[in-house]
C-alpha cells in the first residue's frame, strides 16, 4: 500500500508504543509486501538509541505504529517549498519541488501535522498530487476550520471523463463574503478554483455513486 511507502529494508522510522508511551527510533528489517495497517514488521533499535541497553534485540509490531521519521532536511526542504509558495512561484514550480523530494505521503502528511504555518493552498496542492493517499481522509484546512473533502471520478469511462475534488457548502460561505460573489482574498480565490462543486452536509453523507449522480446532472 502507498501509505506504507517509507516502510523501507534498512530504513529508519518511528515506533510509537502507545501501551508504553515510548517514540523511539527504529531501523527497519526485510518487511514484507504488501503491507497493511496490521501487517507485522521487524524492527531493530537505531544507533540513536544507544542509551537504551537492549542491543540486538528485535520487536515485531503493527504497520500502524508506524509514522516516517523526519530529518533536518525534511524540515529544511518543507520551509523551502513554503516559502516559494508565499512568494507566488509558479504553480508548475511548486509541483515540481514536491515531486522531485521524493518524500512519501506520509511524511508530507507528518510535516503539515507538525506545521503552525503551512498554507491551506499548499495542503490542497500536496493533496492533488496524491489523490490516491489522501482521498480516503481528505479535510480542507480553511481559517483554522477544517471541512469534509473527497475526490470523485465522474463520467467514468466516458470522454468527458474526470476526477474532481467536492466539499461543503459551509466553506464556500466562507471563501464568498456575504454570499456575494466577491471573494474573501485571492487565496480563498485560489482555493474555490481547485474545488468542482460544493454539497449540502446531508449530500455529503451519501454514498459515492449517489454523489457522482448529483454531479453529472448539475
Amino acid at each position: 500500500m502507498k501509505k506504507y511507502d517509507f516502510i523501507r529494508f534498512g530504513g529508519c522510522v518511528q515506533w510509537v508504543n502507545d501501551s508504553e508511551g515510548t517514540c523511539l527510533t527504529m531501523q527497519v528489517c526485510t518487511p514484507p509486501y504488501p503491507i497493511n495497517d496490521n501487517t507485522k514488521i521487524a524492527l531493530i533499535l537505531s544507533n540513536v538509541n544507544d542509551f537504551i541497553d537492549e542491543t540486538g534485540q528485535s520487536y515485531s509490531v503493527n504497520a500502524s505504529e508506524l509514522i516516517p521519521l523526519l530529518t533536518p532536511y525534511h524540515y529544511g526542504y518543507w520551509n523551502a517549498l513554503q516559502q516559494a509558495f508565499a512568494n507566488e512561484a509558479n504553480p508548475a514550480t511548486i509541483k515540481a519541488m514536491i515531486q522531485n523530494s521524493k518524500f512519501t505521503y506520509a511524511e508530507w502528511l507528518l510535516l503539515m501535522q507538525n506545521s503552525n504555518s503551512c498554507i491551506p493552498r499548499l495542503k490542497q496542492t500536496i493533496n492533488m498530487l496524491f489523490p490516491e493517499e489522501s482521498e480516503q481522509s481528505l479535510v480542507i484546512s480553511w481559517n483554522d476550520q477544517e471541512y469534509p473533502a473527497k475526490y470523485l471520478t465522474i463520467f467514468k469511462g466516458k470522454r468527458e471523463e474526470v476526477k474532481v475534488l467536492v466539499t461543503v457548502v459551509e466553506l464556500q460561505n466562507k471563501l464568498i463574503d456575504n454570499g456575494s460573489s466577491i471573494y474573501s482574498s485571492k487565496e480563498a480565490e485560489a482555493l474555490d478554483n481547485t474545488i468542482y462543486y460544493y454539497l449540502s452536509e446531508e449530500e455529503m453523507k451519501l454514498a459515492d455513486d449517489e454523489i457522482i449522480k448529483i454531479l453529472e446532472e448539475a
